[in-house]
C-alpha cells in the first residue's frame, strides 16, 4: 500500500496490545463463556511500536489516532493509523 500511495496510508480499527487484556477481560464480562465461543475467532492485536519501524522503514511520517464513535463496543481498544509519505 506504501508503494503505491502518493501520499498517506490508512489504517483502521487496529487493536491494539497494549490493550489486549483489558480487551479481554470487558468481552468475557459481557459474553458468557467467551472463550468457547469464540476460541476459532482469535483477533490480533498490535503494538505501536511495530508501525512505528514500518513508517521508519518506509521514510513515512505517522500519526497515530482515536475515534470517538458512541456505542461502538471495540473503541476503547483500537486506534487508527496514518502514514504520511515523505517525498
Amino acid at each position: 500500500m506504501i508503494a503505491k500511495a502518493r501520499h498517506c496510508v490508512g489504517i483502521f480499527d487496529i487493536f491494539d496490545a497494549d490493550r489486549q487484556d483489558e480487551f479481554l477481560a470487558y468481552r468475557r464480562s459481557l459474553i458468557e463463556n467467551y472463550d468457547e465461543k469464540y476460541a476459532d475467532t482469535p483477533h490480533q492485536f498490535y503494538p505501536k511500536k511495530s508501525f512505528l519501524r514500518l513508517a521508519e522503514q518506509n521514510d513515512c511520517d505517522i500519526l497515530f489516532s482515536r475515534d470517538s464513535l458512541p456505542g461502538y463496543w471495540n473503541e476503547p481498544f483500537v486506534y487508527d493509523i496514518y502514514l504520511y509519505k515523505r517525498h
